[in-house]
């Protein structure tokens, strides 16, 4: 028959099961704390951070050096990695003008990747003194010292200075000047390589500026965004033939191409 006895065996009160651990707890500490002061007296406490990465790679950028992606992340001499917050640094990058978007994660064994999607500029213009470039979507993408800004068509005519570098522009006439030049990217090569000015500072008048034969197409503002470009396809070889006489292309007038000569006085002199 099995007892029901509840008393405890021979005498005595048994300790506290709870409190037998903690007797190890101060020693633990000690223990940390030595080697930790002698790690650091021999200089090897750098080499043994366990919370710090010690590569970083940089991929994606084709624009922005890998110092300047570092710089914008704002990593600080020793780099975090068992603490790292990737949504916070990509939210650091994303304020560099030149980075669309960013996705950092770590690898093993204490290393750290950062890919970026850099902007890709549309068009050049002038901004402070110095060059600048626009991307499809209007923002301002400052050139850092000692860039070469790309071979591209500039937009001029109008003041953009007060414009901060990583800000959208919000005048309409460079949200226009800005499709046309994708759209003629996108399906009219030959043609976008001959535009080398768009200028938008006359009112009623925007001017193409043409490398190839130096003549000039001027178009109404309203019409960047609808141009039928296969227009200026018909066109611009029978103006390149005669480069020597024409020197403006006015398509303003609905159906109606214009041809203006180079040099009036010259051809008026001519047939008199």
């Amino acid at each position: 028959m099995r007892s029901s006895y509840q008393g405890h065996a021979l005498s005595g009160r048994p300790a506290p099961r709870g409190l037998r651990p903690f007797w190890a707890v101060p020693l633990f500490v000690f223990f940390g704390v030595a080697v930790s002061a002698f790690l650091s007296l021999h200089g090897l406490s750098s080499e043994l951070r366990f919370w710090e990465a010690t590569r970083v790679d940089i991929t994606g950028n084709h624009v922005l050096l890998a110092t300047e992606v570092e710089r914008a992340a704002e990593l600080g001499p020793h780099v975090p990695w068992l603490l790292l917050e990737p949504h916070s640094v990509e939210q650091r990058l994303q304020r560099q003008p030149w980075i669309a978007r960013a996705h950092v994660r770590r690898t093993f064994w204490r290393g750290l990747v950062i890919h970026v999607e850099e902007r890709q500029a549309q068009a050049t213009l002038p901004w402070r003194g110095a060059l600048a470039e626009f991307d499809q979507d209007g923002v301002l993408l400052p050139l850092g010292a000692g860039r070469v800004p790309s071979d591209l068509p500039a937009l001029t005519g109008i003041d953009l200075d007060t414009l901060k570098a990583g800000s959208r522009a919000g005048d309409a006439r460079v949200a226009a000047a800005l499709e046309f030049l994708a759209r003629c990217r996108g399906g009219r090569r030959d043609l976008w390589r001959q535009i080398s000015e768009v200028a938008l500072g006359e009112p009623g008048k925007v001017r193409l500026l043409l490398s190839s034969c130096g003549a000039e197409v001027w178009l109404r503002p309203e019409a960047l965004g609808d141009l039928r470009l296969a227009l200026l396809d018909t066109v611009l070889p029978d103006v390149e033939r005669h480069a020597d006489g024409v020197g403006v292309v006015d398509l303003r007038f609905n159906g109606i191409v214009v041809l203006k000569p180079r040099n009036p006085a010259a051809i008026a002199a001519k047939t008199s």
